[in-house]
């Protein structure tokens, strides 16, 4: 029922599956271990974090993008490059927008990040500065 636990070769506790479909969900709602706690962990354990690692980076990009496009409608003038430039300008609109809301205004904890607002605002304040360094070397 559920997952047991057995002794290693160590000493230490390692997990099997006992029935696979409730396993997966009682591994989701099992805590969080620490790097200390990595005896504890199966291969199959392991083999979940990429997964979530792409799907992290796919919704960074994804969210990257839709910030950059509206920036880039909010912005008059010619904008650089493509969908890949304009979902970077985006990512790094909200990078700006948490650094400064940590920073300088205080207006996030430690590990929050911006809302979706201000990393537009970011992303325009990224562009007004491309537009600015384009113009002077023009």
């Amino acid at each position: 029922m559920g997952i047991s636990r057995g002794g290693g070769s160590k000493g230490g506790d390692f997990i099997t599956p006992a029935r696979p479909s409730r396993w997966l969900w009682q591994l989701a709602a099992m805590p969080r271990r620490s790097r200390h706690d990595a005896h504890v962990c199966t291969a199959d354990i392991a083999t979940s974090r990429p997964k979530e690692i792409r799907m992290h980076w796919l919704w960074v990009f994804v969210i990257g993008l839709i910030v950059g496009l509206v920036a880039k409608l909010l912005m008059p003038g010619k904008d650089p490059g493509g969908f890949i430039i304009t979902a970077i300008i985006g990512i790094a609109g909200s990078l700006l927008a948490t650094w400064i809301g940590q920073n300088v205004f205080g207006w996030y904890q430690e590990g929050q990040s911006a809302g979706f607002i201000a990393s537009v605002v970011g992303a325009i304040v990224l562009l007004l500065i491309y537009h600015l360094l384009r113009r002077k070397s023009a």
